[in-house]
Parts: C-alpha cells; structure tokens; sequence
C-alpha cells in the first residue's frame, strides 16, 4: 500500500527515510554523504526549479 493513504491533506512527493535497524552512530554520516550524492546529481525537473528547498515538516526540531 502507499504511503500517500496515509497522508492527513494533499501529497507532497517525497522521500521516506526509516532508521529503525541503524545504529545511532552511523545515520549523521550517511545523511550527509546522502546530501552531497543528491547536490552533486543533475535536477531531473523540466524547468529546474525547487533544488534545495526544504520543507517545514523536513527541518530538524530546534
């Protein structure tokens, strides 16, 4: 089933990331060898617009 029946409001694509089987120590350098990977790749859009936007839902609690 996807992901999207269990969104509250409209669905914004996305990715879904689980860490459950990841040990604490590991996930912060995976993050970021994860984000240099996707700021290196070409943005696959048409018009090229929303490359690095973040959304409130993805920003880490202050």
């Amino acid at each position: 089933m996807a992901l999207s029946a269990y969104h509250a409001g409209p669905a914004e694509p996305g990715l879904l990331l689980g860490y459950a089987a990841v040990p604490e120590r590991a996930i912060e350098p995976a993050v970021r060898r994860m984000a240099e990977v996707l700021r290196a790749a070409p943005d696959p859009r048409p018009d090229g617009h929303g490359r690095g936007a973040v959304s409130a839902r993805s920003r880490p609690s202050p």
